[in-house]
């Protein structure tokens, strides 16, 4: 018979890692709070800002007959290739195109996607390029990086942050994402756009 294991209080009074006082608190039973990074003062500052220039400007930005509003100076959305905007737009149309290697309902999210860029204007929903140029501050609360994401990992984030009602209010209040499984292959395959 091996010794008897210590408790995760015993392990904490010894100085064991962290993670092996961990693996034991759930061995135990032991309700574990998450570690949160502290968000940054910085960083929550630049968000603030961004969101209030946003906030004070979409109703003047959104264009008649036109899902995509415009970007700050009422300047069109030229869809340049490094903005969040058109790396999820390349990624859903390459999606939407492939024949193999994404599920149904990956697929259809992209398709939906695709589609309301073209007629989400005709139900009242707007997209704004200059909300989806502040995704890489919320990402970075989280310390992510928006440059080494996948394009499918930006997809959501995107149609949270960007999709909005004509009022200025965020199209979507919540996230279903039962599809992020069907990207793991994707993820894995090291697929480039």
């Amino acid at each position: 018979m091996g010794r008897p294991k210590k408790s995760a209080k015993e392990l904490e009074q010894a100085g064991a890692r962290a993670g092996v006082i961990r693996q034991r608190k759930i061995e135990e039973g032991i309700a574990i709070e998450a570690a949160r990074p502290k968000p940054r003062p910085e960083l929550l500052n630049d968000l603030r800002a961004a969101l209030a220039v946003e906030r004070q400007t979409f109703s003047t930005r959104i264009l008649p007959g036109q899902t995509v509003a415009t970007e700050l100076g009422n300047v069109r959305f030229n869809w340049r290739s490094n903005h969040p905007l058109a790396i999820v737009r390349k990624f859903a149309e390459h999606v939407a195109k492939a024949p193999t290697g994404y599920g149904q309902v990956t697929r259809r999210f992209c398709q939906r996607f695709l589609a309301d860029l073209t007629s989400g204007h005709e139900r009242g929903f707007y997209i704004d390029p200059v909300a989806a140029e502040s995704l890489p501050l919320w990402l970075a609360l989280r310390r992510w990086d928006c440059d080494t994401l996948a394009p499918m990992q930006l997809l959501c984030p995107v149609q949270i942050v960007a999709w909005k009602k004509a009022t200025g209010e965020y199209r979507f209040n919540n996230l279903w994402w039962d599809c992020a499984g069907e990207f793991e292959p994707a993820i894995r395959g090291g697929m480039k756009l």
